[in-house]
């Protein structure tokens, strides 16, 4: 039988590391099938057929035992590829797969059949045909393979990473096989043919790099969305999820909706995470947060059906040690990834939080999907071209109300998102574009009038709310209006508040309250009608853009507010992942991460591992595009240490069309002259200007750089340890490549050899105070011995 034994030393990347974190007793208790279940979803992994063979012979007994006792879906790891069903034009060998099927029958776990169209994988006899004798070919394996299992594989990846990473069908060398011999058909036809053969499966296209916003991600939604309009049978989305330990997957959740919310299942089909080597001790435990993030951002999304890693325990692995991808090692003892998927698992799908929320970037197309992880989703409908403002980062996009017929509504069967006869709150990012008229920024019917409408007009913010769903005369709403005027052309986060217990209502503007208004009517009434952004039943339009729009069911406090009002467009803290904190998910990556080791330093509030360390070969780029408009007022923060000052290195560089529009560095001078450098492309890319620091910069301490440009006064600020230590003016900035990325520690210019901590970056200029007080966050007595 298979062993629980935890705490004891295992042999792993080549030296002896104890199983650390969960106790064992302190867990979830019951396995994680049932959990699982309880859940509403199913755990699963891949699996192979041999040690499932119940000859002891050949066989692997605690195999066996620990998949039957813990997954409730298996899939075949390699052994329905068609290398292996076909090796020979017509001879089928369903053997191997046998064995995987008959033993899930016989411990009622459900079946996966991976995978029917890959460009990898191929016999030798494949390769080699062309025209109509592949499409035939093809035919005839999809059908021939669905039918010989029938009901006992209910659902089938019918076609495997089908996508280049920019988006478009995979063309050109083997990899574009399919593509370049049947034409783009050939995805229509192979879940037909799938579909014909077994009209009860779930069908699926699956992928990798779609976890977040990325080109291949936009791209993919397209391309199911051409299939659903073209009556394809496509059930669902497969999300690979091969990660290393340090991925965040901050947009992971999102992804999934947005794909979920085209009336698709979705899947987490391949998860694993490979540890990087040479491995420090907290490798484990970022093992772990990957695996329990994952898992968790399934369980965050109604539609998200299953999770399946791929293998189950580095005694059969793909990836094996030094790799160590799975949940237990080579001898069957659980890593804290198992306790920590088994704690996520139990603890359920969480409570709607909010009730409803729209991101407003949306790939394409006029459907802004309902973002929050209600069961009840709330899809708005956009009138055409109301999707598509440039959003508050370069590659994203917002709502775009021309203020005259623009609006997005949810449908009467997904209406009422919020009830308005208790607490509730409305949080929203807008950009106005003018201050004409009565504009809308939210509002939901009543049978007669608005339940409330959140909008301005006479440049004020306010929130109305109608006494009774009347239209009789002398029946006035009751009305908060802020004294905080609106902004033209700047974005501004905005909130409502009902407290319905006190009866007092609020606003906040960039996450400053507004004095409390006047004692209201409790007795608000509930609608039940449709939800409307951008617009209201009376007619009313907002002019600019709408981003990130969100509904609670409650009064949310100040705090929280002021948290949903972070003027932040990227962060990276560093705390054993490169994951990006801020509400826009632009992760960071190692460059080469397949086979370059991240390091980890004590940061400068002396916690180990919970800074980047780098020694000139670890180079970290953001992900999905880049973090801010650099032709615009922008401000970067960061913690350095370095090494050495032994030649010029980069902390922060961005990508532009030639030559970066920024950096932020060390310049090595004579003798210890050494000192920091913010340096400006100006427009027309024709001059770097640069403002140099006072103070030298030195090695071994921790420093905080702060470098801020405006647009409205072209002033360059250097700040070192809270203080102003160069300036310069540069009247114009040069834009960074929308696509392109954030560079932390890397550039031509020379490469970081220290440690980096805590970056931020904001879409505005840094004042004085709020400098200060990022700097005054570290505390240099916390440190001395």
């Amino acid at each position: 039988m298979y062993l629980w034994r935890v705490g004891v030393l295992f042999a792993l990347l080549g030296s002896a590391i104890v199983v650390p974190a969960t106790n064992p007793a302190a867990a979830a208790p019951g396995r994680l099938r049932d959990l699982a279940q309880a859940a509403g979803v199913k755990i699963g992994s891949a699996v192979r057929a041999a040690p499932l063979n119940p000859d002891p012979a050949v066989g692997d007994e605690d195999y066996r035992d620990w998949a039957r006792e813990q997954l409730s879906t298996l899939t075949a790891e390699n052994e329905l590829k068609w290398d292996h069903v076909e090796p020979a034009r017509g001879r089928f060998n369903f053997a191997a797969a046998d064995t995987i099927v008959q033993f899930a029958h016989e411990t009622e776990q459900t079946v996966r059949g991976h995978t029917l169209v890959w460009h990898s994988a191929l016999p030798a006899w494949v390769s080699a045909l062309s025209g109509d004798q592949l499409e035939a070919a093809l035919q005839t394996h999809i059908t021939s393979t669905v039918s010989h299992f029938g009901s006992d594989v209910a659902i089938w990846d019918v076609v495997n990473e089908p996508l280049n990473d920019s988006g478009s069908l995979r063309s050109g060398g083997s990899q574009g096989f399919w593509k370049d011999r049947l034409g783009e058909d050939y995805i229509d036809e192979s879940f037909r043919w799938a579909h014909a053969a077994n009209p009860t499966a779930r069908l699926y296209l699956n992928e990798y790099g779609i976890e977040s916003d990325s080109p291949k991600a936009r791209g993919l939604y397209e391309l199911v969305k051409g299939l659903l309009a073209r009556g394809v049978p496509i059930h669902g989305i497969g999300f690979q999820t091969h990660k290393l330990e340090t991925s965040r997957l901050s947009g992971l959740a999102d992804s999934l909706r947005r794909f979920a919310d085209l009336g698709l299942e979705v899947a987490i089909t391949e998860l694993g995470v490979k540890l990087l080597t040479p491995a420090g001790g907290d490798s484990l435990g970022r093992q772990a947060d990957v695996y329990g993030w994952v898992t968790a951002a399934c369980l965050a999304v109604p539609r998200c059906v299953s999770v399946t890693a791929w293998g189950f325990t580095d005694r059969y692995s793909w990836i094996p040690a030094p790799g160590a991808a799975t949940m237990l090692t080579d001898q069957y003892v659980p890593k804290p990834a198992y306790y920590r998927v088994r704690d996520v698992l139990a603890a359920g799908r969480p409570a709607a939080d909010p009730v409803a929320a729209w991101r407003l970037d949306e790939p394409a197309g006029t459907i802004a999907t309902d973002a929050s992880s209600s069961p009840q989703r709330h899809p708005a409908q956009a009138d055409p071209g109301a999707l598509g403002h440039e959003g508050r980062q370069p590659f994203l996009r917002a709502f775009k109300g021309n203020g005259i017929d623009s609006g997005a509504t949810t449908a009467p069967a997904e209406s009422n998102a919020m009830r308005t006869n208790v607490s509730y709150t409305l949080s929203v990012w807008i950009k106005p574009a003018s201050t004409t008229g009565d504009q809308v920024i939210a509002s939901q019917d009543g049978a007669n009038v608005s339940a409330f409408t959140f909008g301005h007009t006479d440049g004020r913010y306010y929130l109305a709310v109608p006494l009774a769903d009347t239209t009789d005369a002398g029946v006035d709403p009751q009305r908060l209006f802020s004294q905080t005027p609106v902004v033209i052309g700047q974005w501004n986060h905005v909130a409502a508040v009902w407290d319905n217990p006190s009866g007092h209502p609020r606003l906040y503007v960039n996450g400053v309250a507004e004095p409390e208004g006047p004692l209201w009517n409790r007795e608000t009434w509930a609608s039940t009608g449709i939800f409307h952004i951008g617009e209201s039943r009376a007619g009313q339009h907002f002019h600019g853009s709408i981003s990130d729009l969100r509904v609670y069911q409650r009064a949310l406090p100040s705090t929280e507010i002021k948290a949903l009002a972070s003027p932040v467009v990227g962060q990276w803290g560093f705390d054993g992942h490169t994951g990006d904190d801020s509400w826009f998910h632009r992760d960071a990556a190692a460059r080469n991460d397949a086979t370059v080791a991240l390091l980890w330093a004590t940061d400068r509030k002396c916690q180990a591992n919970k800074a980047i360390s780098l020694t000139g070969t670890q180079l970290i780029d953001t992900r999905g595009g880049a973090p801010l408009f650099t032709d615009r007022s922008y401000s970067l923060s960061v913690w350095v240490q370095l090494a050495d000052t032994d030649s010029d290195q980069v902390v922060l560089a961005a990508d532009g069309t030639s030559i970066s529009p920024f950096y932020l560095r060390l310049k090595r001078g004579t003798g210890d002259d050494h000192r920091w450098i913010f340096a400006v492309l100006n427009g027309s890319g024709t001059q770097q200007v640069v403002a140099t620091s006072e103070q030298k910069a030195e090695a071994g301490a921790w420093t905080h750089l702060v470098a801020t440009w405006s647009m409205e006064t072209g002033q360059m600020q250097l700040f070192v340890d809270g203080t102003v230590s160069g300036t310069n003016t540069v009247l114009s900035s040069a834009a960074a490549t929308e696509n392109g990325s954030l560079h932390i520690g890397v550039s031509q210019l020379g490469n970081l050899r220290g440690a980096i901590d805590d970056v931020l970056v904001y879409q505005q200029v840094l004042t004085q105070p709020e400098i200060s007080a990022l700097y005054l966050q570290y505390e240099p007595s916390r440190c001395q011995p």
